[in-house]
This record gives structure tokens, C-alpha cells and sequence, in this order.
């Protein structure tokens, strides 16, 4: 059955290609995966995998997506047009005469794509936004077996009249072409970093709380924050980084168990909560002071824990930790915190969160030992059970069996 689309035509090197809309009922019924090709079984271990389909990702992430989101987008998959014999390309201006040479001439490449019936359709790049718009649209999945969506979501057969982008290459018969763009486009493709992705998501509480954190009338200005990394360098000029100020919130509002995909009510109260952490330590916590308003704070950044992002946050999930234990006093915690040695070299913090040639240890696990310790020697009400625990671990990590926990401040 033959079949138009509006189309653009463009070309880049020596492929040309077709822009175009189609309903999205229609591309699941008229595109397949990639790994329905006829060269298929002839590409390599490592290109199969590049396009191996995650249909748990699928289940948990893009389809709900596109059933829940209103403001739902995602860019064009690109599609290889197998058997193009009866493809072709039919320009606006072949039927619509324009008496302007310069709006004639711009029509060229605006028209038609018509293909005939005979020709194949299989997904180079975006293959799981297909799968996604099929177990959306028809609520079936991997070998037309029914999927069971989370959160009670139900399949939604409205969801075929909407508009994909489609961006079309011609097979050519050159399956190495064919392969190579493949490749390019899987391969090469870098994933946004996770500064990237704090910084534009929309529906992630814990992003806009770290964002709002940040600004002319927020506890930090935008030059105090490293919005690229998640690392500070002994040059950085920057106290924190994004992604610190993000783990941060996800700490601190840890017993409100907050969905990453979904924006709260009452957003503005678990930002308030996080504010003012970040508001008195700044103010109170005299190591965070100084920093802030030193002119050599790579320097004091080698010289002390809290100075690295790792132990602001172990700082962080100390402060946390003695809420959790019947410790809630902010100015308090403070206080007690003011009195501990954070110098990268003091024995407290020796194969606890630096090793013996004084490389700092920025694993979560040392992180939340380190926590465990603050927490234990600024007076949270740990019972028997848990600072018995906190030894055996704090031995074994020193690997000293007759250590002792630093003493309480």
C-alpha cells in the first residue's frame, strides 16, 4: 500500500535524508528494531549490544512518560528505508507553481516522500522511544506479550494520533554505509553529565531544590558552585559543586521518601528544609566561613575534609543522622561540629576518608562511615546496638582491632 508523508529533504556528505511526521500509531506499525535487519547476524558482539533493547527502562521509565508527562517531547528517531526501489521524492514545487523564482526555488526541497509498499523501515537510532510508543499505545511489549506498567498506569490508544519525527536515509544497498552511521550515531553518543542534568530537569525535586539554592538571594552565589563536575581541583575558586548541593537534598529530605520523577505539593517546605542546613551552616560552622570568604581556598580545600565535596557531604549526612537520632538542635550540632580536628591529616579521618599517602577516599561507603563517625562524636543518641556496630566497622576500616572511637566532643 503506498504512502506519503510531508517531508524535507536535506543532505549531509554524501547521505540524503527526509525529514518527516508521522502519526505515532503508524511508526509502531510501520518501523521495526534494528535487529530485525537482513545484515543483522553479520554486525559485531559489540555493535549488537550498542542497540540491545531495555525493556525494564522501557517499563519503568518511557512509557510512563509518555502516559503521564502533558508537556511529553523526545527527538526524531532515525529510520533506514530498506528496498527503496519505489521511494521517491516529489517537490512542492513540481505541484504548486509559485510566480516568485525565490519562493520556487526554496520549494525544492519541501514536498512529498512516497513510497510504494515494498520497501522496509528499521530503526538505526531510537529504538526504545519505538518500543516505548508501542507498549504506551497498545500496552504490549517484547514478543507481544502485555506489560504491567507501574503505578496502575494503563496503555492509551489516543496517544497513535500524535505527531514523531522521523528522519529518513536511504539503504542504498550499502550495508557498510548503512553500518558506519549506525556506529556514529550509538557509539559516539555521549550521555549529559550529571551538572547537565540537574541543571534542566524539570520534574526532579531534588534539581530544583539545588538550583534554588543558588542565586543573589540564596545561601550561595553562582561563582561558589562548580556547575560542570562533581570534583573540585586545588585551582577550582568554587566552595561546592552541584552535584554536593543535589546529594545534599536527597540526605536531608531522605525521610519524606520523595520521588525523583515527580514534583511534591509541597515542594516549598522540603526547599525551606534544605535552606536552612545549608543558611546556618554557612553562617555558623566557622570552617565554611572562612572558606567562603577566602582569596586561597584551594589551599584550605587540600588542608581540610570539609573543604572537599566528599566530606561536605558526609558532613551533611552527619548533621542527618543525629536528627535521626533524637538530636535536632541545628545550632547545637554546630557548635560540637566547630570542635572537631578536620585537618586531612589527623588520625581521626586516616583510612576512614584518606588513604596513608593522603588521597582522599570519595566513595560512598567511607562517606557514610565518616558521617557515622561526626555523628557519634557531636553526641547522637545512639543505642548499644549501633555504636557496637560503628566500632567493628571503625576497627576493620583501620584495620586495628584495638582502636577506639575518637572521643565525643
Amino acid at each position: 500500500m503506498a504512502r506519503l508523508y510531508p517531508s524535507l529533504k536535506g543532505k549531509l556528505g554524501s547521505t540524503e535524508y527526509y525529514l518527516t511526521v508521522m502519526k505515532a500509531a503508524d511508526v509502531i506499525k510501520e518501523i521495526r528494531s534494528a535487529d530485525e535487519l537482513v545484515e543483522w547476524n553479520d554486525f559485531t558482539i559489540e555493535e549488537r549490544l550498542q542497540r540491545e533493547i531495555s525493556w525494564g527502562r522501557i517499563k519503568s521509565e518511557l512509557a510512563p512518560y509518555l502516559l503521564n508527562e502533558e508537556d511529553r517531547f523526545f527527538g526524531s528517531l532515525i529510520v533506514d528505508i530498506y528496498n527503496d526501489k519505489g521511494v521517491d521524492f516529489e517537490p512542492l514545487s513540481s505541484t504548486f507553481k509559485a510566480n516568485n523564482k525565490f519562493y520556487e526555488s526554496a520549494g525544492q526541497g519541501f514536498g512529498f516522500l512516497v513510497m510504494t509498499g515494498g520497501e522496509s523501515l528499521f530503526a538505526l537510532d531510537g529504538q526504545h522511544r519505538l518500543k516505548a510508543l508501542q507498549v504506551a499505545i497498545t500496552g504490549k511489549g517484547k514478543d507481544g506479550e502485555f506489560v504491567d506498567l507501574p503505578d496502575d498506569l494503563t496503555h492509551n490508544p489516543d496517544l497513535g494520533e500524535e505527531d514523531i519525527t522521523v528522519i529518513f536515509i536511504r539503504h542504498e544497498n550499502n550495508s557498510h554505509k548503512i553500518r558506519k552511521i549506525f556506529n556514529k550515531i550509538n557509539k559516539n553518543a555521549k550521555p549529559t553529565s550529571k551538572g547537565d542534568n540537574i541543571i534542566t530537569s524539570e520534574d526532579d525535586p531534588f534539581a530544583l531544590i539545588s538550583r534554588k539554592l543558588i542565586g543573589p538571594d540564596a545561601p550561595l552565589k553562582e561563582a561558589q558552585v562548580n556547575w560542570r563536575s562533581n570534583t573540585l581541583t586545588k585551582t577550582s575558586k568554587q566552595f561546592t559543586t552541584i552535584g554536593t548541593l543535589y546529594e545534599s537534598a536527597e540526605i536531608l529530605l531522605s525521610p519524606y521518601n520523595l520521588n525523583k520523577k515527580e514534583l511534591p505539593v509541597d515542594l516549598p517546605k522540603h526547599y525551606d528544609r534544605v535552606k536552612v542546613v545549608w543558611e546556618t551552616l554557612l553562617k555558623e560552622f566557622e570552617l565554611f566561613t572562612e572558606m567562603i570568604h577566602s582569596t586561597e581556598i584551594g589551599k584550605l580545600r587540600e588542608e581540610v575534609l570539609v573543604g572537599k565535596p566528599v566530606g561536605q557531604m558526609a558532613l551533611i549526612e552527619a548533621i542527618q543522622n543525629c536528627k535521626d537520632h533524637n538530636k535536632s538542635d541545628l545550632h547545637e550540632i554546630i557548635q560540637q561540629l566547630n570542635k572537631i580536628d578536620w585537618k586531612s591529616d589527623s588520625e581521626i579521618w586516616l583510612h576512614i576518608m584518606y588513604e596513608p599517602n593522603g588521597r582522599i577516599k570519595a566513595n560512598s561507603t567511607s562517606r557514610k562511615l565518616a558521617a557515622r563517625v561526626i555523628a557519634y562524636m557531636v553526641g547522637a543518641e545512639l543505642d548499644d546496638n549501633e555504636k557496637a556496630t560503628l566500632l567493628t566497622d571503625y576497627r576493620k576500616v583501620k584495620n586495628d582491632f584495638n582502636a577506639l572511637l575518637p572521643d565525643p566532643v
